[in-house]
């Protein structure tokens, strides 16, 4: 497991240095998805940015073949009083903190049951599945 010690929109970089040392990889990348409403996780290979800096530092860096795991965390009211930057660096509060805290457990958990193993669609599904 490899969390870069640079900011996500600058990631790339250090992954892509990372990988090149190792001979056998497999990537997989938990990300914030502000289309994705508060709490829902989805679990996808491949694909474009969407205009995610940090998915598109990755891209540029290591190409587009890893696994995402996209943590919605929807647009909430907060967008429009500090503009989205503000936002997806902020910290979740009240009810917001509870609903990430718990699908957070669960992604965590489900990370755990995918590591070490070739990494399938269908576990990705079966991990999506069990977060409710």
């Amino acid at each position: 497991m490899l969390k870069p010690m640079t900011f996500m929109n600058c990631s790339g970089g250090g992954v892509g240095g990372f990988l090149r040392r190792r001979k056998e990889h497999e990537v997989v990348v938990v990300h914030d998805d502000l289309d994705l409403v508060l709490g829902k996780v989805k679990v996808k290979f491949g694909g474009s940015d969407g205009g995610h800096r940090g998915l598109r530092s990755l891209d540029e860096r290591i190409g587009r073949g890893y696994w995402r795991v996209r943590i919605g965390i929807g647009r909430g009211v907060r967008v429009g009083v500090g503009g989205v930057e503000d936002y997806v660096l902020g910290r979740f509060r009240g009810e917001e903190g509870e609903v990430m805290g718990g699908m957070m457990e669960g992604v965590a958990e489900g990370l755990g049951v995918l590591c070490g193993e070739e990494l399938t669609a269908e576990r990705a599904g079966i991990f999506v599945g069990g977060l409710g």
